[in-house]
């Protein structure tokens, strides 16, 4: 391949097609430039002595030394595991143990609720922990030691594959250690902690295809993130402590107050968190309003009791704890008010699958009118396809729908494999989603669709589809 150098060196030459040697002065800074990619693949990072030195195509070395500068790349697109895996797919619970490897690496699991039909998922070398479900329970994303090229090693990356163990990916590829996924509720990001070797961990978003990372750099030391379910916000720990940081605001709250508190996750519903805390001595799970209000203690045991996570419904929380002995973690099972607590199997930090539900369409009292406002005027249906009051360039009216939670924020729109409204069948067109606010106690999202021309006239049947889940009906009275 072709690398630009400058300057040139003690002989006039410059840049050259690998491989090349050119001599400097001592401490002579010297700037190489990869190309971006090389036939298939695409430029990952420059080591220096073998050793990892910049990610960017821009690598500068100061020749204190003879030095060895090697540009690496990748394969643009990492190869899917072809078959999927005896067995796996439909288990609502992954978790983490020991694999069937001798090297005794960990491996993700997955597992019926009541511990039958156990399944490893990666068995692969290298650990792969802390798994991770997308919001439709298709993917899970995890910590893992593969590296974007197919190679075992550190740094630690957010790794991805489908439930039945096929479409593996690589989904970060910086110089950072990443760890701890945890999905949007929307499944269109991912938030993960980050730290480079000799600095604090921070938080880092990225998109679900690994794209378009960027850090929230103003919690040194924050980690365990995870989403609300409007998408505004996230729960982390961060010294000892649990914060939400509001991502509109870009302010943060403490909840509690240094008392060893770790691994927050939001209640489905939004409403409560569940953590781990060591406040009175040792590792317990304890719940609390998510406000920070009402922090109740759930485990009572003298073993640890650590990872909770909640059921897709609300009314379970699972856990990790110590109680089969201190080198026998096991998950466990309880009710959300701590009550019937159960041993399900052997491993450690279990998360539970979500199951999409249908949305509903929130009606008018007393009727089966969707409950829906022009856009412009605020007036109630029926509806006109077209308006001269609607100040569009298209004339056409946009109705404001609202449903119970969807997890969805635009911008951007969500693809219709994500939501999809119709009437009668028509296609309305989404222009923008996202949760309602300013009613104290009122959770739920705002539609905005386009109604189209080839609309009919009449009661039309409305549904809504939220990730392949349809809502009942509700009608939508439409107008010459």
């Amino acid at each position: 391949m072709n690398i630009t150098v400058t300057p040139n060196d003690n002989n006039g030459s410059g840049s050259g097609t690998t491989p090349f040697t050119r001599t400097y002065n001592q401490f002579a800074g010297v700037n190489l430039t990869a190309p971006l990619t090389v036939g298939t693949s695409t430029f990952w990072k420059w080591q220096v002595d073998g050793v990892d030195y910049v990610q960017s195509q821009l690598a500068t070395v100061t020749m204190n030394a003879s030095h060895t500068a090697t540009a690496v790349y990748i394969l643009a697109t990492p190869t899917p595991t072809p078959t999927p895996v005896p067995g796996a797919a439909t288990q609502p619970i992954a978790f983490v143990k020991p694999g069937n490897l001798s090297s005794g690496a960990l491996d993700i699991f997955l597992v019926n609720t009541d511990g039958t039909n156990v399944v490893n998922l990666t068995d692969a070398q290298g650990d792969d922990m802390r798994p991770a479900w997308s919001p439709d329970g298709s993917r899970v994303a995890y910590t893992c030691l593969r590296q974007p090229d197919g190679s075992l090693g550190s740094p630690q990356r957010i790794c991805v594959r489908n439930a039945d163990g096929t479409g593996f990916a690589v989904l970060s590829n910086t110089l950072a250690e990443d760890f701890g996924p945890a999905w949007s509720r929307d499944g269109s990001q991912i938030a993960f902690a980050t730290f480079n070797p000799g600095f604090q961990t921070v938080l880092s978003i990225m998109n679900a295809d690994g794209t378009g990372r960027f850090p929230i750099a103003i919690f040194s030391g924050a980690a365990n993130p995870d989403w609300s379910p409007d998408g505004w916000s996230l729960v982390f720990e961060h010294v000892n402590s649990i914060w939400t940081y509001n991502r509109i605001t870009q302010t943060g709250l403490r909840l509690t107050n240094g008392t060893g508190d770790f691994r927050p996750r939001y209640s489905p519903d939004g409403s409560k968190i569940v953590f781990q805390s060591n406040r009175e001595g040792q590792p317990e799970i304890y719940v609390m309003n998510s406000n920070g209000t009402a922090q109740t203690r759930l485990t009572n045991n003298p073993a640890w009791d650590t990872a909770p996570a909640w059921s897709p419904d609300g009314t379970k929380i699972l856990f990790t704890s110590l109680r089969d002995g201190p080198m026998s973690p096991a998950l466990y099972v309880m009710n959300a008010d701590g009550s019937s607590q159960t041993r399900v199997t052997a491993g450690t930090d279990g998360v539970w699958r979500s199951s999409p539900t249908a949305p509903v369409i929130f009606t008018e009292e007393g009727t089966a009118n969707a409950a829906a406002l022009n856009s412009v005027t605020f007036l109630r249906g029926p509806f006109k396809i077209r308006d001269s009051h609607t100040f569009s360039l298209d004339g056409h009216v946009r109705i404001i729908l609202f449903t119970s939670a969807l997890g969805l924020t635009s911008p951007p729109i969500p693809p219709m494999s994500t939501l999809s409204v119709q009437a009668n069948g028509v296609n309305l067109a989404v222009e923008n989603v996202g949760p309602m606010t300013g009613v104290t106690g009122m959770n739920g999202s705002y539609i905005i669709v386009r109604l189209p021309d080839e609309l009919p006239t009449g009661n039309l049947l409305l549904t809504v589809t939220l990730r392949g889940v349809t809502s009942g009906v509700a009608i939508l009275p439409i107008v010459p």
